[in-house]
């Protein structure tokens, strides 16, 4: 993004982000759509959170 921003300093941009399909292996695994009952599936829950994070870092 910075390297567009600079070669177009006028250029405006509204970016959207939502997890969409890059959380959905984590959350698909864990099955975390029906809560957690277990050590396992609160695991899960922090994968998910971190592929959000981590597709964050790069917009």
């Amino acid at each position: 993004m910075s390297l567009i921003k600079r070669e177009n300093p006028n250029l405006k941009l509204i970016i959207g982000n939502g997890a969409g399909s890059f959380a959905h292996q984590s959350a698909n695994k864990y099955n975390t759509i029906n809560g957690f009952s277990c050590d396992e599936e609160k695991l899960g829950f922090c994968l998910v959170h971190q592929d959000a994070l981590d597709l964050n870092s790069g917009v």
